[in-house]
């Protein structure tokens, strides 16, 4: 799913696109975006760079439990593709939910909201406002969940991209990461996470909700404990380097918009 943003009457809000039946599309007319003003999400923009989030590999797991599941099944061979497919989708799609949930709780937490009844979120919650306690007691007051969209000079041209950024005051950004484990061990972070957290401080500091020199965190809770596994406080040196990355990856794209525009172009000639 590609994310992107447009500017409202009330700020930068998610830009959506509705099928037939009234529905959200998941995948964006980038062309019908363009047209209305819209901006590709960071997210979406730093995928061009490779596997942002490990999610070649983590099918390459699935599928390699799936097929130890099925070598001791009764299933007969020519279905088990279907159910290897099933079964992959079925995990996606609990981690996604999980880590939704998560992200909720903690949004919940720091606009005041009541305890969740689910015992892992409530960890989840725990955790994370006992780490801000510690880490950055001044920092407040915060907005969470909060739309941005950046559009101006970055290096050699202007750029145009949007996010959503977790938690940001005028002190410290914040981007919660939930991961599962491998093996019994949970990722490192990655070079296109700093890239996403200092393309938000970017825009950030661009609309007046934190400083050009805020603090940076990613910080990582485990999608089934809800406990913190990993901060990480990007140096500016990660983060000059992860706006590179950012540069490298939208001139990707405007690349690719003119080889095929030249192609259209001479589509029907022979």
């Amino acid at each position: 799913m590609s994310h992107w943003y447009i500017r409202g009457p009330d700020g930068p809000t998610r830009y959506i696109q509705l099928t037939k039946d009234g529905k959200p599309r998941q995948w964006i007319d980038r062309e019908r975006a363009i047209a209305d003003g819209a901006c590709e999400g960071v997210t979406s923009i730093l995928r061009r760079l490779g596997d942002p989030n490990g999610l070649i590999q983590w099918a390459v797991d699935i599928a390699i439990d799936a097929g130890i599941w099925a070598a001791g099944s009764s299933v007969a061979k020519e279905d088990v593709r279907d159910l290897a497919v099933q079964y992959y989708h079925e995990v996606a799609d609990s981690a996604s939910e999980q880590g939704k949930q998560i992200h909720d709780a903690i949004e919940s937490a720091i606009q005041g909201g009541p305890e969740p009844a689910d015992e892992l979120m409530r960890t989840a919650r725990k955790e994370v406002m006992q780490w801000l306690a510690r880490n950055l007691p001044d920092a407040a007051p915060w907005k969470s969940e909060h739309c941005v969209i950046y559009e101006g000079p970055l290096y050699s041209s202007n750029i145009y991209y949007g996010g959503t950024v977790d938690l940001v005051s005028s002190r410290a950004l914040v981007d919660w990461k939930t991961v599962g484990a491998t093996r019994g061990k949970y990722r490192l972070p990655k070079a296109t996470e700093c890239a996403q957290v200092a393309a938000y401080r970017l825009a950030s500091a661009a609309a007046g909700l934190c400083r050009p020199e805020a603090a940076v965190y990613n910080v990582y809770l485990a999608r089934d404990t809800g406990k913190i596994v990993r901060v990480i406080r990007w140096s500016e040196n990660a983060l000059e380097i992860g706006l590179r990355m950012l540069r490298i990856a939208y001139d990707s794209q405007l690349y690719e918009d003119a080889i095929e525009q030249e192609i259209k172009a001479n589509e029907n000639k022979p």
